[in-house]
C-alpha cells in the first residue's frame, strides 16, 4: 500500500514466527475528514525480509484519553511483549510534541490480535509535579539480573514548554493480577 508508514517494531513469538507492527501515519491516513494514525500487524519471511499475508488492523483512538474526535488523532509506537501467554501491545496515543502523550496498552491471545485496551490506560502520564511531560513511545528492555523489566520512553525535555525536543526515561515494568504497571513515571536514575 502507498502512504506514510511510520514506527515500526518486529516481535519474535516463542515458536519462532517473526511479526512486524507499525503505524499508517495520520499525515496521509484521513477518515471521514480526520487525520488519523493507527496501528496494524503483519506476520513476516523467516528472513524478515518480506511481509506475510495481509496486514491486520489492531488499534484506532477510541478512547476518552485519546482525543478521539480531534482533528488529529494518533495510537502509534507499538511494542509488543509476551507474558504467561498472552500479548501485551503498548502504545502511545495524542500527539508527541504535547502535554497529553501518554503510555496505554492493549492484550490479546494472539500476536494477530484481536487487541483489547485496558480499562487501566494510560499507564504513563505527564505529572509536572515531578516535571514530567509528555511521556511516549517507549520499548522494553530486562535488567542485568535478566528477570526485571524496564520500560524505556522519552520526556520533554522543558516540561513547562511541551515540544518535539524530548530525552529519555526509565523505570521498572511489571504485571500484577495480569494487568502491565509502570513504577513510574520518574526522572530518577534507575540500578539495572
Amino acid at each position: 500500500d502507498e502512504g506514510s508508514y511510520i514506527d515500526g517494531h518486529f516481535f519474535i513469538d516463542d515458536d519462532g514466527t517473526p511479526y512486524f507492527y507499525y503505524v499508517k501515519d495520520n499525515y496521509e491516513n484521513i477518515v471521514d475528514g480526520k487525520h488519523v494514525s493507527h496501528i496494524y500487524v503483519q506476520e513476516m519471511a523467516n528472513d524478515l525480509l518480506s511481509l506475510v499475508g495481509e496486514p491486520q488492523f489492531l488499534l484506532e483512538p477510541d478512547h476518552e484519553w485519546e482525543d478521539p474526535n480531534g482533528d488529529y488523532q494518533w495510537n502509534e509506537g507499538p511494542f509488543v511483549i509476551k507474558h504467561e501467554d498472552r500479548y501485551y501491545l503498548m502504545y502511545s496515543a495524542n500527539f508527541f510534541g504535547g502535554p497529553n502523550y501518554a503510555v496505554g496498552y492493549a492484550v490479546s491471545d494472539n500476536p494477530m490480535g484481536p487487541f483489547e485496551k485496558s480499562d487501566t490506560n494510560p499507564i504513563l502520564t505527564s505529572d509536572l509535579s515531578k516535571g514530567i511531560s509528555g511521556p511516549g513511545h517507549n520499548s522494553v528492555t530486562k535488567g542485568l539480573d535478566d528477570e526485571t523489566l524496564y520500560i524505556v520512553y522519552h520526556i520533554h525535555t522543558d516540561p513547562n514548554n511541551p515540544s518535539g525536543n524530548r530525552r529519555p526515561a526509565i523505570d521498572r515494568l511489571y504485571f500484577e493480577d495480569g494487568e502491565l504497571k509502570v513504577d513510574g513515571p520518574t526522572t530518577d536514575d534507575v540500578q539495572l
